[in-house]
């Protein structure tokens, strides 16, 4: 038998271990007090408005570290198949009301169509949630200064006097990221961004890394309090990227075509992912189908409530999804109807159709800039990258209907409307679907996509009967 004798210096080192080993976990684990677990977990909602979905490293650029951002992300659930609308005050009812825009009835209107319209406030109410709000969302005005740092003292004072055995929501609303007002943005941030050579870009790369900064320090305070041990943070852009007339100057939507305000993917495929404790499968992608409209239902349940009462909504209740890698139980993504320009996504494929034709998004670098940048540790498959389709058919959807697998093909470029007339013709039955149940439109929009709707099942007719003669043609020559 060995005997080790310990010396009074070597027990003194322990002790110090043990003390900096318990300070470590009082600091990662925040003033967690058990006796004071609240009923539900706290839901920390945190919106952004017009960050692109490569701006961000934890998808693989490595030009704009955020590395507060990716550390949450990749701890968490990756929301790789996110929609939200192409329009910021479209997306903003979305996720207050769980409706899609064209079923969403404006509350000052009147008269015997009126409907009352339940947001998610009401129905955290019920469940007793200490209800709060920091920081505005204004889709209109685009002058609003970016300081991010009083949102962040705003929402510190909430949670520093929050009483933990009471369930909080609190949504943190960041102001709109652009590169207007370089007076803005510390000089540290720009020394930060001196990789990047265009002048624009660089204020808006400076944006971002204070604004990685700011969630940084927000993460830290609920540390700090120990909320975040029974909190569940969701993280949320309210549109894709904005693109303006200076190619430089706004978010980049790499690999997608097109941005905000668009049908293209570039213009509603959104940024998204979600932290908590509770999550049973952390540190992965999710490919499961969400939009915005999904927070109402999915939020209500992790409040204690039945996702089945929530009211006329057109969100489901996807936490299952999030949690536990299952499959997603939504099948449609409606992207909008507006006039003649619709476009929808069934499973894997996405109808589009009257949207102006757009290139596909490069990411905004000079040549070389990358290459002394050390690339990101980011969770497998959450890197987007678009195969090459060297026989691709192009696609014009303001001349005829372009269908395609978003799934495998999310950059837009094989459109496969041609040899597919059957799903293209089941995707305009199900855009005309959510026409026909429209009430928040306009009587010149209902009549203009119902001449669309004639002119797509013409263009479908005259497509089977091409596709059928030439596979006659090629059966007389034995092919």
């Amino acid at each position: 038998m060995v005997v080790f004798k310990i010396s009074q210096k070597t027990k003194y080192s322990l002790s110090v271990i043990w003390i900096g080993l318990a300070t470590l976990t009082t600091f990662c684990l925040g003033v967690y007090n058990p006796n004071k677990k609240p009923p539900h977990p706290h839901i920390i909602v945190v919106t952004l408005r017009d960050m692109g979905w490569d701006d961000v490293s934890f998808h693989g650029n490595p030009e704009i570290p955020t590395p507060n951002i990716d550390r949450i992300a990749n701890h968490g659930v990756i929301l790789q198949q996110y929609y939200t609308t192409p329009n910021c005050e479209d997306s903003v009812s979305s996720y207050r009301t769980g409706k899609h825009p064209i079923h969403y009835k404006k509350s000052m209107e009147s008269g015997e169509n009126a409907r009352v319209t339940y947001d998610i406030w009401n129905y955290l109410d019920i469940q007793s949630y200490v209800i709060r709000e920091v920081g505005l969302i204004d889709c209109k005005d685009t002058d609003i200064p970016f300081y991010p740092w009083d949102v962040i003292q705003k929402a510190e004072n909430v949670l520093k006097q929050q009483d933990q055995i009471y369930s909080l929501f609190l949504q943190v609303n960041f102001p709109q990221l652009h590169a207007d007002y370089p007076e803005q943005i510390p000089d540290e941030y720009l020394t930060r961004a001196k990789n990047i050579p265009f002048e624009a870009r660089k204020i808006y790369a400076g944006m971002i890394m204070q604004l990685d900064r700011a969630v940084g320090h927000l993460v830290r305070i609920l540390y700090d309090t120990g909320i975040l041990h029974d909190a569940i943070l969701i993280f949320t852009t309210l549109t894709g990227g904005t693109k303006g007339n200076n190619f430089y100057t706004w978010p980049s939507t790499y690999p997608f075509r097109g941005g905000n305000g668009t049908l293209w993917e570039g213009g509603s495929r959104a940024l998204g992912f979600v932290y908590s404790n509770r999550i049973a499968r952390r540190g992965r992608v999710s490919y499961g189908l969400v939009h915005i409209n999904d927070w109402l239902p999915t939020i209500f349940r992790l409040a204690g409530g039945n996702p089945d009462h929530v009211v006329e909504s057109d969100g489901m209740d996807v936490w299952d999804s999030i949690n536990n890698d299952d499959y997603s139980p939504r099948m449609e993504i409606l992207y909008g109807i507006n006039g003649n320009k619709a476009a929808v996504r069934v499973g894997d494929f996405k109808l589009i159709t009257g949207e102006s034709y757009v290139p596909l998004s490069p990411r905004p670098l000079a040549k070389g800039e990358l290459d002394n940048l050390i690339k990101p540790i980011t969770v497998w498959d959450s890197e987007l990258e678009c195969a090459d389709y060297p026989d691709a058919i192009g696609c014009w959807p303001d001349i005829e209907p372009c269908l395609f697998n978003v799934r495998f093909d999310p950059c837009e470029r094989n459109n496969v409307a041609y040899y597919m007339p059957q799903t293209v013709e089941a995707l305009t039955y199900t855009l005309n679907k959510y026409n026909t149940s429209a009430v928040y439109r306009d009587k010149r929009s209902l009549e203009e996509w119902d001449n669309t709707y004639k002119d797509l099942s013409l263009k479908l007719t005259l497509i089977k009967l091409e596709k059928s003669r030439k596979t006659l043609d090629r059966s007389k020559i034995g092919v």
